[in-house]
């Protein structure tokens, strides 16, 4: 009998082992006398991670409800009547967008580990589960670019001109702050702000600050470099030399973003902190791939025939070219006038004069 601890989603280490083998082997690159290019070698690790625990998910449902079909080969175990039963249950515990997701992970997976079987009928499956789900409304929770960004320089403002406070709160504060205000200026993807080092990513030359991301750290496998906003070059110059050393202590480390323990912050940890900054602030719950869905809508309402630059501002995949200088190009000039969008917007408004407090 099947425990009732079973966990929902298995771990890959416990899949059985002709789908974790078959899993893995359709991930493995083909090498030079190999003319037959694995079918999951070109997909990101993302992609491979939603995947997995999507099959995942559905293998810890067999093991609580029908554990005597792990011992099926995965081809003959994926029926019509085992992913009947596997929906609905589904169905009483997420929203249909997810329930959708996850059998379009299962059915990609299935192609992988069994690509001589016609899925068709799974494909069908979840083309009709995509088409009943209904994202969730997010408009009503974005915060727009002008409002972000004055969030951002207010959190490091105040934390500079704070008494001081226990547990590096004002460091951590700063920290926040300069996150915030970085990504309304470059709205990228979690993954790449998480993945920024001091020695790698920035470059400092006569009072110029370049952000690259290699493509590695892109969605798009796709070279990127920004120079950073001159509003922001004394901000983050500050970050450098004063705050991030007093969050390190005594450890080292080569990451941007560093916790109070001198640890690299995680993407999850960068986005709690963002989203509960902007929860004080806004009263709206407001993630980080939010930011880029604000600066779209941001510059289709106020200025649309700037819309042009949205694609190298977000870094989207050009089919067109994929030179590394004009993707640089393209990113940097972007990030410079949707810069300079934002200086219209906010000269629309009575500028609020700060004392600065952080040292030149």
């Amino acid at each position: 009998m099947t425990s009732t601890n079973q966990p929902k989603h298995l771990r890959i280490e416990d899949w059985p082992n002709a789908d974790r083998q078959a899993f893995e082997a359709a991930f493995m690159p083909g090498d030079i006398f190999d003319d037959q290019c694995r079918p999951g070698a070109n997909l990101s690790a993302g992609s491979r991670r939603k995947n997995q625990n999507s099959y995942g998910r559905w293998l810890g449902h067999l093991a609580v409800a029908d554990p005597d079909a792990l011992l099926i080969p995965p081809g003959e175990r994926l029926s019509v009547d085992r992913m009947r039963r596997f929906v609905l249950e589904l169905q009483d515990e997420v929203r249909v967008t997810t329930v959708a997701s996850t059998v379009d992970g299962i059915y990609q997976t299935a192609r992988l580990i069994a690509p001589a079987i016609d899925w068709s009928w799974l494909s069908g499956l979840k083309r009709r589960l995509h088409s009943q789900s209904e994202p969730l409304d997010r408009f009503g929770n974005l915060v727009m670019p002008d409002e972000t960004l004055e969030i951002g320089i207010s959190l490091m403002e105040a934390a500079c001109n704070a008494a001081p406070r226990p547990h590096r709160l004002n460091e951590i504060q700063f920290r926040d702050g300069m996150i915030i205000a970085l990504l309304t200026l470059w709205p990228i993807r979690r993954r790449s702000l998480a993945a920024l080092t001091v020695n790698r990513h920035i470059e400092q030359s006569e009072g110029r600050i370049n952000l690259l991301l290699f493509s590695e750290d892109t969605k798009g496998k796709r070279p990127e470099a920004i120079p950073l906003h001159p509003m922001l070059i004394q901000y983050f110059e500050h970050y450098l030399a004063k705050i991030r050393p007093i969050l390190l202590g005594d450890r080292t480390s080569d990451a941007l973003w560093v916790s109070q323990h001198g640890k690299s912050l995680t993407s999850d940890a960068i986005y709690g902190a963002v989203r509960r900054h902007l929860f004080k602030a806004t009263g709206k719950m407001m993630g980080l791939h939010d930011f880029r869905r604000a600066t779209g809508t941001y510059i289709a309402q106020t200025m649309p025939e700037k819309i042009g630059i949205l694609p190298g501002l977000l870094q989207h995949r050009d089919p067109n070219t994929g030179q590394r200088h004009y993707n640089q190009a393209r990113s940097e000039n972007a990030s410079r006038r949707f810069a300079e969008v934002q200086r219209e917007m906010r000269s629309r408004y009575k500028a609020v004069q700060r004392k600065r407090s952080i040292d030149t």
